[in-house]
């Protein structure tokens, strides 16, 4: 398994849950990362708490094209089951194919494609599409959700400025839920403009060096 795969799995501060199996099952301390979090949003049959994390988040911000992860850590309400749950999040926000990752009832689940990852591969129980992902509980019908903890990785590849990344759609034996923009927001920035030397593109600069050059010689 390749480092980077794990750190996907591994990677959004804030899936405790997730981190901590992970970690037992691999003899892994958790990974760190800076993290944001929407407050726990009370909707008619769960609660869940929505969180932006990753290596790339500093003080709420990325820059174009950074990977991030968001988390849904949901919990049902009396004895209800949940049978789906749905992220979803502006167009520029794009899934990371194969990095989505779940804990419940003690195991942990993903569609990473690695059966040496510690995970119980489920990717038919995965899919995305423009604006959003989604978990699906059909192959087991349902899930107790004490807590469910879900992780998805994405690439934010949106113009600068502020951006609410989206909110949470449920299904559950309590009814349907749909929080479409809980956030939490995060600050998107350009990406630095890197000049060639002497201020320009670098080839101008470069073919006045080798006049230079040449002319000395």
């Amino acid at each position: 398994m390749t480092s980077s795969k794990l750190h996907r799995i591994l990677g959004a501060g804030g899936a405790i849950a997730l981190a901590a199996g992970m970690a037992a099952t691999l003899g892994m301390g958790a990974a760190q990362a800076e993290s944001i979090s929407s407050d726990e949003i009370d909707a008619s049959s769960i609660t869940f708490t929505r969180t932006v994390a990753g290596d790339a988040v500093v003080n709420g911000e990325v820059t174009t094209g950074d990977e991030i992860q968001i988390t849904n850590t949901i919990n049902r309400k009396l004895l209800w089951l949940v049978y789906s749950a749905q992220d979803n999040h502006p167009t520029c926000i794009e899934a990371v194919p194969n990095t989505s990752a779940w804990t419940v009832g003690g195991k942990t689940y993903s569609n990473s494609g690695d059966t040496e990852d510690g995970t119980i591969q489920k990717p038919d129980e995965v899919t995305t599409g423009e604006g959003w992902a989604k978990i699906d509980a059909a192959g087991i019908s349902s899930w107790e959700a004490t807590p469910l903890t879900w992780t998805q990785t994405y690439t934010v590849n949106c113009d600068p400025g502020t951006l609410n990344t989206g909110g949470l759609q449920s299904d559950s034996t309590g009814g349907k839920d749909n929080k479409a923009d809980v956030g939490p927001t995060i600050t998107v920035k350009a990406k630095p403009v890197i000049p060639g030397p002497g201020g320009g593109d670098g080839a101008g600069s470069l073919g006045s060096l080798f006049s230079i050059f040449g002319s000395l010689s």
